[in-house]
């Protein structure tokens, strides 16, 4: 059984919120002797512009932690539901057919979280199996397809909607207090999106699939030695152990069919590094 990822639908925020927009409110706002400094970091990072949830005025303007949060998770939510429903039509598949689903959003603080609204406004069978990552933050992406595969092994056939819905322009709040590095940054780097991708358990692959390359030998994490017919590890899922060079991804396509399966492996310990191979 091979587990493929589709094609990911990706979700931007209607605004465009321009550096050199964000470096005059910050100036119009502060006179911070280390203001000048902090401008120069956020230029030298290339970023000229980033989607935002709502207009730069009306951001800035939000009072309370309160308010932000509300306002962040709303937005986070409507843009996941869209990208989600792209997601499912992009893979032909219906609201019915979806047996896990896996969501990550950090930037508020919301309960019920995100899964269990997306299982309504998507309409998802009430039976679908729920994992809600709410601490993951810029990682999620990554630990949601981890949990969507371990989701899905033992399950052929089985379908994983993968959601990951950010509303990073929250943490722009000028008016709450002197400025610092942080808040500089974190509050004028990033920007407000959502992106969604059907993660598939099909018995081979086909060709141009993109296959999760998940192999791994004797994990010293979990004491477990990988026979030939048993070649996962919960510990270090996602992840092969190779001596040969390392490849960008622990993802792959395949060529011809089902891939070869590469030949040279190593140990893996906590203290090496993972290297990972690529199916061909």
């Amino acid at each position: 059984m091979d587990v493929v990822i589709g094609r990911p639908v990706v979700v931007r925020a209607e605004h465009r919120v321009s550096t050199d927009d964000l470096v005059e409110d910050l100036r119009a706002r502060h006179d911070h002797p280390k203001l000048p400094v902090w401008v120069r970091m956020l230029r030298s990072t290339g970023v000229e512009w980033r989607p935002w949830s709502a207009p730069l005025e009306e951001t800035a303007g939000r009072a309370g932690v309160g308010v932000r949060s509300r306002a962040a998770y709303e937005a986070s939510r409507d843009r996941a539901v869209t990208a989600a429903r792209d997601a499912l039509v992009e893979a032909g598949l219906g609201p019915g057919e979806v047996d896990v689903l896996v969501t990550t959003h950090t930037t508020s603080w919301t309960i019920p979280g995100l899964d269990v609204d997306l299982v309504g406004r998507l309409g998802l069978r009430p039976d679908v199996e729920r994992i809600g990552l709410g601490t993951a933050a810029c990682v999620g992406g990554g630990h949601a397809l981890v949990h969507a595969v371990r989701a899905l092994r033992g399950r052929p056939g089985g379908r994983a909607l993968v959601v990951a819905a950010e509303d990073i322009s929250m943490l722009y709040h000028p008016d709450s207090g002197p400025p610092t590095m942080r808040s500089v940054l974190y509050g004028a780097l990033f920007g407000d999106a959502a992106g969604a991708v059907v993660v598939s358990a099909v018995e081979e692959a086909g060709v141009g699939d993109l296959v999760v390359e998940d192999v791994a030998r004797r994990c010293r994490v979990c004491a477990w030695d990988a026979s030939p017919d048993r070649t996962y590890c919960w510990a270090t899922a996602l992840v092969r152990s190779s001596s040969t060079a390392p490849t960008s991804s622990a993802l792959s396509r395949t060529s011809r069919g089902r891939p070869k399966t590469p030949t040279t492996t190593r140990s893996w310990s906590p203290t090496t590094k993972p290297q990972v191979t690529t199916k061909i």
